[in-house]
């Protein structure tokens, strides 16, 4: 399978889990924590092998090192909010809010990904 159709896949599961995550009743915390795991674990591992297998072949191309270097910051940034989600109480009130950031990055995130670094690659 190619390494496109591979991180396409990913970011669709990613965007699932996040629109599972905004119809979990308000009062179902169990279920948001469990779909915030799973959601943690495929953006981490995304993340590794994105930056581990990807962003490695592509760095050795002159005119992707500014888009490169933007891409391996909005993946700091990702795991900066996982974090604090992670030590967060989900029924807090600021967990659904921080969660819509974290969606927000992540989506603007896939988009460049597959609107410019997949052209440019």
């Amino acid at each position: 399978m190619e390494i496109y159709t591979l991180l396409e896949e990913d970011h669709r599961k990613a965007s699932m889990i996040f629109e599972q995550l905004k119809l979990v009743p308000g009062r179902a915390f169990e279920k948001r924590e469990q779909l915030f795991l799973k959601l943690k674990a495929e953006l981490e591992a995304h993340s590794e092998a994105e930056e581990a297998v990807f962003y490695t072949r592509l760095m050795k191309k002159e005119t992707m090192e500014r888009t490169l270097a933007e891409s391996y910051a909005e993946h700091h940034k990702i795991a900066e909010l996982l974090n604090e989600l992670t030590s967060m109480a989900v029924n807090n009130d600021e967990w659904m809010l921080k969660c819509n950031t974290l969606q927000a990055l992540v989506t603007g995130h896939v988009s460049k990904e597959e609107n410019v670094i997949f052209e440019k690659a």
